[in-house]
């Protein structure tokens, strides 16, 4: 018998100076690979502002090629998204 997971989907907009259309990313249960659409560096908090730490989302990690290590915003290890850079957001489940 296996564990069955149920995705609660959340659907969040990052609106920002840009020459292209604003984009949205769908968030679901699991690993979320993104890279937002940032010009300059910008706080985690403003650009998920539509979901809660906890609730929506477990942690929001980034890999350091320098160490060769994941880093955590959960853990205050960063708290900024920059522009050009990678993010797994890990979507958390219905409760």
């Amino acid at each position: 018998m296996g564990l069955r997971k149920t995705a609660v989907d959340k659907t969040f907009s990052v609106t920002g100076k840009s020459s292209g259309p604003n984009i949205t990313h769908n968030i679901v249960s699991g690993d979320n690979f993104i890279s937002p659409a940032v010009k300059t560096a910008t706080n985690v908090t403003t650009v998920l502002s539509g979901l809660t730490l906890g609730t929506h989302y477990s942690d929001v990690k980034r890999f350091n090629a320098t160490s060769q290590t994941w880093e955590s915003y959960a853990s205050s290890q960063f708290t900024q998204f920059e522009p050009g850079k990678g993010y797994n957001i890990v979507g958390l489940t219905s409760a």
